[in-house]
């Protein structure tokens, strides 16, 4: 039987912020399985500006932007790219059953999208095209709340987006424990503005909860799932 791995991309977050939650919450599925693994630092060959965009797709493709020439974000791959395929498409090739959720780089659907378990592009994504498509109505809500609130998080929702995402949660897999606590956070925002910029963390949290019955459904051998909030709160 294949392995199944989960390629779990927690950008920006260094060893002392990990260390620091292990320590806080000793009895947490991270802390008990950190006993058991190895840690390695890698080093980037990167060029120029290093930026998310640029160091995700060197993880994904095993070469530096000096041969992916992936530079700025929402960059469409060009021949260079294509020569030099994200891990995803490498492992589709070779038969295993793969999964990718909002990983930098991964817009646009490729065109045998049919062959993925599932397919979330990121979060910089220039349509809200997803495989499946009952998962659009999340998309659409997400990019539109990432548009919104590019480097201040702004206080409006786009409520079509959310209604229509509302009306879709629970055949998503968003739990109704989520949803509490996404009306608490509104609330709380009414009557402290500054509660407001905690709001990007519950971007993760709803697409954890779409992510995770995706995963119980298809079983992939191999996904991935990308995640910002934790260096959206240290940037602030």
């Amino acid at each position: 039987m294949k392995s199944k791995i989960i390629l779990f991309e927690l950008n920006e977050v260094p060893y002392q912020v990990v260390d620091y939650y292990i320590k806080k919450f000793p009895s947490s599925n991270l802390a008990q399985m950190i006993e058991n693994c190895h840690q390695w630092t890698t080093r980037t060959e990167d060029t120029g500006h290093l930026s998310p965009w640029v160091t995700w797709p060197t993880l994904h493709r095993g070469v530096n932007n000096e041969k992916h020439k992936l530079q700025e974000i929402s960059q469409i791959p060009g021949p260079e790219g294509k020569k030099y395929p994200p891990i995803w498409e490498i492992l589709l090739d070779e038969g295993v059953r793969t999964g990718v959720f909002g990983s930098l780089g991964s817009y646009p659907l490729p065109k045998n999208i049919a062959e993925y378990s599932f397919y979330i592009p990121d979060t910089f994504a220039r349509s809200p095209e997803t495989h499946p498509a009952q998962c659009m109505p999340f998309q659409k809500l997400n990019l539109a709340m990432v548009k919104q609130s590019g480097r201040n998080v702004a206080s409006g929702i786009p409520l079509t987006d959310a209604f229509e995402f509302l009306v879709h949660a629970n055949k998503l897999g968003i739990r109704s424990q989520t949803l509490a606590e996404c009306a608490k956070q509104i609330t709380l925002e009414l009557f402290n503005e500054r509660q407001k910029v905690r709001r990007r963390t519950f971007q993760s949290i709803i697409a954890f909860d779409i992510f995770y019955k995706l995963l119980e459904k298809n079983k992939p051998e191999f996904t991935s799932f990308f995640t910002n909030h934790v260096a959206s709160s240290m940037h602030r």
